[in-house]
C-alpha cells in the first residue's frame, strides 16, 4: 500500500506542480531539444505512475518460482486473500478503475489523434497536387498565393510548401534559411513530438499541465529547428526571413516557418547563451529521479517476493514441506 500512495502522490504532483514550474524556468529556451525531452518525460512519468499506482492496488505481491503449478498456486492463494475481505477487493477494484480508465483514455485519444493527423494529411496532400506545382531547384512545392508562407508537411510523402508571395518577399539566402528550418522539421519529425503531447491533452483536458506541456512543445520544435537552420545560415538572415512569412499560419499538422515570431526572432537577435554540461547534468537527473522512483516503486511487489525464496522439488525431498515448494528460514 506504501508503494501505490507514493506512485499516486508522485503522479498527482507532477501533474500539479511540476508543469507549472517548469513553464516558468528559462532554460528549456536555451535548450530546446532538452526541454522537449522533459516536457514529454516528466507528463508521461506522471501518467504512469498514476496507471502503476492502480496496477498495485489491483494485483498482490506473488513470491517467485520457476516452477508453473506452485506459481498458479500461490497466485491463487494470494489473490482469494486480496479479495477475501470487503476492504480488499474495493482496493482492487479501486486500482482496476485507474487502470481501465487511464489506459482507456489513452488508447481512445491516440486513435483519435492518428487518424485526425491521417485525413488532415490525406486532404492536404491532395490540394497541394490539384493546385501546387513542384520546384525541384528548392526542393519544395510552390503554391499560388498572396500571403508569404512555409511550412512542411510531415508524415508518408512529406514535402515543404512555399507560396509565390513567399518566394517574391525572401531573398536567397532568407529563402535558404527558411528550408533549412523547415526540413529540421522534418528530419527530426516533430510532428510525433507534437501528436504525443496532444495525444495527453486530449485524454486528460482537466489537467492544466498537459496542456501547457503540448504549448511548450509546440513551441520548442520550432527554436529546435531555428538552431539546427543555424548550423548552416546566419541569425540575421533566418530572423529576417521568419519575419517575412510571419503572416501565413499553415492549418494543422503542418509546421511554419513562421509560427511564434516574435520570441523566435527576439532569441535569434541575442546571442545565444549554451545551458552548458553541469546544467544539463543537473536537468538530466531532475527528470531521471521521477522515473526511476516510479520504476522502483511498481516493482516494490516484486521485490517484495524476492525475500520469499521457492525452489520446485519434489515433496520426499524435504520432510514436512508442502509438496513442491520449499520455504527458506
Amino acid at each position: 500500500m506504501t508503494a501505490t500512495l507514493l506512485l499516486l502522490f508522485q503522479g498527482t504532483f507532477l501533474a500539479a506542480a511540476g508543469g507549472p514550474l517548469l513553464r516558468r524556468a528559462g532554460w528549456p529556451q536555451r535548450a530546446p531539444r532538452l526541454g522537449i525531452a522533459v516536457w514529454l518525460t516528466l507528463s508521461g512519468v506522471a501518467v504512469a505512475s498514476v496507471l502503476f499506482g492502480g496496477l498495485t492496488m489491483t494485483l498482490p505481491s506473488v513470491p517467485l518460482t520457476t516452477d508453473v503449478a506452485t506459481f498458479v498456486h500461490l497466485c491463487v492463494d494470494e489473490i482469494r486473500a486480496q479479495y477475501s475481505t470487503p476492504a480488499g477487493a474495493a482496493t482492487a477494484v479501486a486500482g482496476a478503475g485507474i487502470m481501465i480508465g487511464v489506459a482507456g483514455r489513452l488508447t481512445l485519444c491516440s486513435f483519435r489523434v492518428a487518424r485526425w493527423r491521417a485525413a488532415e494529411r490525406a486532404r492536404h496532400a491532395v490540394a497541394l497536387r490539384l493546385i501546387g506545382r513542384r520546384e525541384p531547384a528548392l526542393g519544395a512545392a510552390v503554391i499560388d498565393h498572396d500571403v508569404p508562407q512555409a511550412y512542411c508537411l510531415p508524415g508518408r510523402g512529406r514535402q515543404i510548401v512555399l507560396t509565390t508571395a513567399a518566394l517574391a518577399s525572401l531573398s536567397r539566402p532568407q529563402l535558404a534559411a527558411v528550408v533549412a528550418h523547415e526540413r529540421a522539421h522534418l528530419r527530426s519529425r516533430h510532428d510525433l513530438l507534437i501528436a504525443a503531447a496532444l495525444v495527453l491533452k486530449q485524454a486528460f483536458p482537466w489537467v492544466p499541465a498537459f496542456a501547457h506541456a503540448h504549448d511548450q512543445v509546440c513551441f520548442l520544435v520550432e527554436l529546435a529547428a531555428d538552431d539546427a537552420a543555424l548550423r548552416t545560415h546566419d541569425r540575421l538572415t533566418l530572423a529576417e526571413g521568419i519575419l517575412r512569412v510571419a503572416a501565413g499560419r499553415p492549418s494543422a499538422p503542418a509546421l511554419g516557418a513562421g509560427s511564434s515570431s516574435g520570441a523566435r526572432v527576439r532569441r535569434l537577435l541575442v546571442p545565444r547563451q549554451r545551458l552548458g554540461a553541469a546544467r544539463g547534468l543537473l536537468v538530466a537527473a531532475a527528470v531521471a529521479g521521477p522515473l526511476m522512483t516510479m520504476a522502483w516503486l511498481a516493482a516494490a511487489p516484486a521485490s517484495a517476493a524476492v525475500h520469499v525464496v521457492t525452489c520446485p522439488l519434489p515433496s520426499a525431498a524435504v520432510a514436512g514441506q508442502e509438496p513442491g515448494v520449499f520455504q527458506s528460514p
